[in-house]
């Protein structure tokens, strides 16, 4: 059956409420019909170790529990450097009559071309592009994106007001033992409080 299906990937370490804002926003922007939350095994583009797979599938169920979402363990289960070129493959695998949104961020955008196999992602996902319009430069975005990407294939720039917090932000917040009601979910924080994560 043809879907509409996003593809949104992380470290989710922890998974927190900006990025439940976004899922949501990117859900109804783009009309899907299930966004697949992906959590990576190793990033390319990173160095810190994250958390324990389980922990962060665990985290991701309990915040993504809507039908509309589907908690994946693709990267996980592959193992070893999450490449997205791999990634969209193994979707479009799974999914071949539906077409793919690849939710990335304004920053990743304008390093997409230097992406593992850029076009071939291009080929199977349209790249969807969260742009903040009060800090991002839109105009520039699509000039990048007329001169670097539109060749290979779709991309999309969608106007997104982010909440303004990032993971890293979150597990210092923990390991001071401070309160974190506005930005993680109680499930999620009464989850990391009981394994004793980011202590």
């Amino acid at each position: 059956m043809s879907e509409r299906i996003g593809i949104f990937g992380g470290s989710f370490d922890p998974v927190h409420l900006g990025h439940k804002r976004l899922a949501d926003f990117a859900v109804n922007a783009l009309k899907l019909d299930r966004l697949l939350i992906i959590p990576t095994a190793c990033s390319p583009f990173k160095t810190r170790t994250f958390s324990p797979d389980e922990h962060r599938m665990n985290m991701c169920r309990l915040q993504f529990c809507e039908d509309k979402f589907e908690v994946s363990d693709i990267e996980i289960m592959r193992g070893g450097k999450s490449y997205t070129v791999d990634t969209v493959k193994a979707v479009k695998e799974l999914y071949p009559e539906s077409t793919l949104f690849l939710i990335i961020g304004s920053d990743q955008l304008l390093q997409f071309h230097k992406w593992y196999c850029f076009d071939k992602i291009m080929k199977n996902a349209v790249i969807c592009a969260v742009a903040r319009a009060e800090k991002d430069d839109i105009s520039a975005m699509e000039k990048y994106s007329d001169e670097n990407l539109r060749q290979h294939g779709e991309c999309k720039i969608l106007e997104f007001t982010p909440l303004e917090i990032s993971s890293t932000d979150i597990r210092q917040l923990i390991k001071n033992g401070e309160n974190t009601d506005n930005v993680l979910c109680r499930e999620v924080s009464q989850y990391a409080k009981r394994e004793g994560l980011y202590l």
